[in-house]
């Protein structure tokens, strides 16, 4: 069990970007590959936004002949603290098998379904792993050609650092974290329709990215990942190889829920997991 002050420690780690102010009208730039890019200026909540093309010789430089796996970048804030943090910019090839997987009781056990559980486990416990999913992502990633790795979540982008963190302790493959954005404690745990709209709104950006690629969708049965891939599914069918559900509702695939779910949806293709 652990004790307060372990507690107060993961709360203040884990809240952190929460309880900083933001910092509008600031000039951010990206040092990459030898490149500079210059991003807009930061809006009200202290975000900005860009999109930049990175010559294929320079990812080639850094990764080798096929131009897969990441870039370093550098962030560049004059006289801010920020001020030369990195991070890395994934480059995926144009063809393989990608994974796109929810992370809350889906990868990390959460208790979403009840919400009390849910901050509890968010800010004041240590992240514990559902039991076996790092061997089969790992598997996974051993054995499929191109395999790329996205962690696709409602939860608030503030907690990319520890769910970053997580990822890498719990010995999950590296991949791409994609968090909804919060700007407020008011937003802090996202509605159904938050949920729903950024969920799909990611899985769309990455099947149009990515066309020639397809796609295993894992999530649980705990929300709406059943729907939301079932609807991706059927707008997608030549993409879409594989759909995962872990479940954690005491349903299994006759249970009504998922026969109207996946209704017209081949069978071959989705499962549930134990």
């Amino acid at each position: 069990m652990i004790s307060p002050p372990e507690q107060k420690a993961l709360f203040d780690e884990r809240t952190w970007y929460f309880r900083t102010d933001p910092e509008r009208a600031k000039r951010l730039r990206v040092r990459m590959a030898d490149q500079i890019f210059n991003l807009p200026r930061t809006n009200a909540p202290g975000r900005t936004h860009g999109a930049f093309r990175v010559e294929r010789k320079w990812i080639q430089w850094q990764n080798g002949a096929d131009g897969s796996g990441w870039i370093e970048w550098t962030l560049e804030a004059p006289n801010h603290q920020l001020h030369g943090q990195k991070g890395r910019a994934w480059v995926i090839p144009a063809k393989g098998v990608s994974v796109v997987s929810d992370i809350d009781d889906t990868i990390k056990i959460s208790n979403v379904l009840d919400k009390k559980n849910l901050v509890r486990n968010t800010f004041l416990e240590p992240f514990k792993a559902v039991p076996g999913m790092a061997e089969w992502y790992q598997h996974i990633a051993q054995t499929e050609e191109n395999v790329f790795f996205h962690y696709l979540s409602a939860s608030p982008v503030q907690l990319h650092p520890a769910l970053s963190g997580f990822i890498e302790e719990a010995q999950f493959p590296s991949g791409m974290l994609h968090l909804r954005e919060s700007t407020s404690w008011r937003t802090l745990i996202g509605g159904k329709n938050d949920t729903v709209k950024h969920k799909k709104d990611v899985l769309t950006h990455l099947l149009t990215t990515y066309p020639h690629r397809q796609f295993v969708l894992v999530g649980d049965s705990g929300e709406h990942d059943p729907e939301i891939y079932a609807e991706i599914a059927r707008s997608h069918p030549e993409q879409i190889i594989a759909i995962h559900i872990r479940d954690v509702t005491n349903e299994d695939r006759t249970a009504p829920r998922y026969q109207q779910t996946f209704s017209g949806i081949d069978p071959k293709i989705w499962y549930i997991r134990e």
